[in-house]
């Protein structure tokens, strides 16, 4: 595998470390140590090392959604806006494009947005609703534009009813009998066991000779 590759992904994991460090001193302004403390356990966590020193779309993910988390606090203290929205919802769409299991953040950010709109109504804001819906549709808008092209290209290659890939991926992966031979009874664990005892069957057949 290329070092170049590996030295991304590195650079990448060290990001998501940083941005997590930045994450929780927004949380705990006044407190560092558990921002310290959350960066020191990313950074000797045996998974994530793990992660980094391969290549793969597991530490984009982190990375993308760790932005994602920091940009919904420091909004909860700066407030939303047409602009902050939009950079969010390119953010949870590089996070979509990154993985499925991304998506989650599509949900918290809602309720993040609902939860601020109803701030907004109790300090006697008379837009709320049409504050939750504008900022809903430039955050989801923006999600789903940058998402769009990868969905068309599914829909393409795996047809309507797959357009998130997923079974086409399983499909993938899923083991496939071999071309020479049939599948047997014996397959699976039991097989395995035959395999297993087949050796002390041969040294007592042997030896009873």
């Amino acid at each position: 595998m290329p070092l170049g590759l590996r030295a991304f992904s590195l650079l990448l994991g060290t990001g998501a470390i940083v941005v997590g460090y930045r994450l929780v001193l927004a949380i705990f302004p006044n407190d560092p140590l558990p921002a310290l403390g959350t960066a020191a356990f990313a950074a000797t966590l045996p998974m994530h090392l793990a992660m980094t020193s391969a290549v793969n779309n597991d530490v984009l993910v982190g990375l993308v959604l760790n932005l994602a988390s920091w940009r919904l606090v420091t909004m909860d203290h700066l407030g939303w806006g047409a602009r902050r929205s939009f950079v969010l919802g390119a953010l949870l769409g590089l996070a979509m494009l990154s993985g499925l299991s991304a998506y989650a953040m599509l949900i918290v950010a809602v309720v993040a947005l609902v939860w601020d709109g109803i701030r907004a109504r109790h300090d006697g804001s008379g837009f709320w609703l049409w504050r939750i819906l504008g900022y809903g549709a430039i955050m989801l808008g923006t999600a789903f534009v940058i998402t769009l092209p990868w969905l068309l290209r599914n829909i393409q290659v795996y047809g309507p009813d797959d357009r998130w890939a997923s079974a086409g991926t399983i499909r993938l992966l899923r083991p496939r009998p071999h071309p020479t031979r049939t599948q047997s009874p014996m397959d699976g664990l039991p097989g395995c066991a035959t395999c297993l005892l087949s050796p002390f069957r041969a040294s007592g057949g042997s030896s009873a000779g």
